[in-house]
């Protein structure tokens, strides 16, 4: 390596360094503003993860939620403590590191520096995205892990081992976010696809099938651990069709489902969608770009998919959508790489519809900013303060145990503040309703 190139790689391994910082400041900031979680999911999957770390067992919830973040999290907490704050901690690191990584990837796909970083940065600071980053959900790590592995089919280089190298460790990503969220799948599936059609054009097909194998051994591995523990390879879908259709929005009609995700993709972040026209419009020219924009394709239709038959999320739909403005900031940031016509002069038409196209996603940004410390989620009577405050007493007051009678699911805050829900024994809920002030009811023992 040249005295240049050591230089030039230091400096990105410092910025790189920056955003993981700067992600870390921003969760920060946004827990002394007072933003706490973005639903009880966020305390119930605390919960598990303490459950895990006391007795670990392969599928540690049991139900339709993925393992990875359950394994990690509770793994942090056999060696650091069960305590809220640990997962929290966890949660910021793991999102933070994940941001940096699309960087150093923008960087590998030959994106400048500058449209690296700043690409990078304003899809963290997208507000679902920084609000993920803030709380113990696997979102705010998920989404930007997709992106690392749909640019790693950019920067791999040619049939050479590094590229070899390069794509296992995009498919490594894309394995991690295939356990954390099934929105990632899509994603999986054009990691495999963009693989094989490189590989068999270019006649060296033995070079992707390690990769392959990674970014699809995930969902594989998922649906058949469906079928050996509960006999139904799609258990987790049915499961979370039950739940949905028992606590979401019932009696909406067709048109309403096929627009939800697109009006929640534009509600989240609208420059992720003037930026994937302006992808769009780069592709026709640099056909690298089509990756990212087929797989937020891809992403967006199996939502819509699961929209009609009752398998997306049952709230918040923002959150599965969190891969979607790294692939579209990040891929117009390899848009404006300099191998995009090396060949021949660039048009002067063509220079200025980029750089408009930048403005445009640069000032739709800016709007959309404001938001982030300003309508977060978790407040009025999803806020759960009062009841950490009560979990956090009870370890003193209650070291033996207790027993909770919950109104909703706001029982969870306070289970993952006490620390210990194996010495917790939950009654059984009245059914969903707006839990009241001194929810969950508390009895002595268990």
């Amino acid at each position: 390596m040249t005295p240049s190139a050591t230089r030039a790689l230091a400096f990105d391994v410092a910025l790189a360094t920056g955003v993981f910082g700067l992600k870390i400041l921003v969760s920060v900031l946004l827990l002394r503003l007072g933003f706490r979680q973005i639903s009880d999911d966020d305390y119930a999957r605390v919960v598990i993860a303490q459950t895990f770390a006391n007795t670990p067992r392969l599928d540690p919830s049991g139900t339709s939620w993925l393992p990875f973040p359950f394994w990690m999290t509770g793994s942090a907490m056999l060696v650091l403590g069960r305590s809220l704050a640990v997962a929290r901690g966890v949660a910021l690191v793991a999102s933070a590191l994940a941001s940096a990584m699309v960087f150093v990837v923008l960087r590998r796909s030959g994106a400048p520096r500058s449209a690296a970083l700043l690409a990078t940065l304003a899809a963290s600071l997208v507000p679902w995205a920084a609000w993920s980053g803030a709380c113990p959900v696997p979102e705010g790590f998920a989404g930007p892990l997709v992106a690392v592995g749909v640019f790693s089919l950019l920067a791999a280089k040619g049939d050479s081992a590094g590229g070899a190298r390069t794509l296992a460790w995009g498919a490594g990503a894309l394995a991690i976010a295939a356990l954390s969220r099934y929105e990632t799948w899509p994603a999986c599936a054009c990691f495999a696809a963009a693989a094989v059609h490189r590989a068999r054009r270019d006649g060296h097909l033995p070079r992707v099938v390690g990769p392959l194998a990674i970014s699809l051994a995930a969902p594989v591995a998922w649906v058949a651990w469906n079928q050996y523990a509960h006999g139904d390879a799609l258990h987790f879908l049915a499961r979370v069709t039950r739940f949905r259709q028992a606590h979401g929005d019932a009696g909406v009609d067709t048109w309403a489902r096929l627009s939800s995700v697109p009006r929640a993709l534009w509600a989240a972040s609208p420059e992720s969608v003037v930026a994937g026209l302006a992808l769009a419009w780069l592709a026709l020219r640099d056909r690298r770009l089509r990756w990212p924009l087929l797989t937020a394709a891809a992403i967006v239709t199996f939502l819509i998919v699961g929209e009609l038959g009752d398998g997306a999320p049952t709230h918040h739909r923002e959150r599965a959508l969190l891969a979607i403005p790294y692939l579209m900031l990040g891929g117009l940031a390899c848009g404006c790489a300099p191998e995009v016509g090396a060949s021949e002069r660039l048009p002067r038409a063509h220079v200025y519809a980029r750089r408009t196209a930048g403005l445009v996603v640069a000032a739709t940004w800016l709007v959309n900013l404001p938001s982030l410390a300003r309508d977060f989620p978790g407040t009025g009577a999803a806020d759960r303060t009062t009841q950490v405050a009560r979990g956090t007493a009870l370890r003193a007051l209650s070291p033996e145990g207790f027993a909770v009678s919950p109104c909703a699911f706001e029982h969870f805050a306070l289970m993952a503040a006490y620390g210990a829900p194996e010495r917790v024994r939950v009654a059984a809920a009245p059914g969903p309703r707006e839990p009241a002030e001194e929810c969950p009811k508390i009895s002595p023992g268990r």
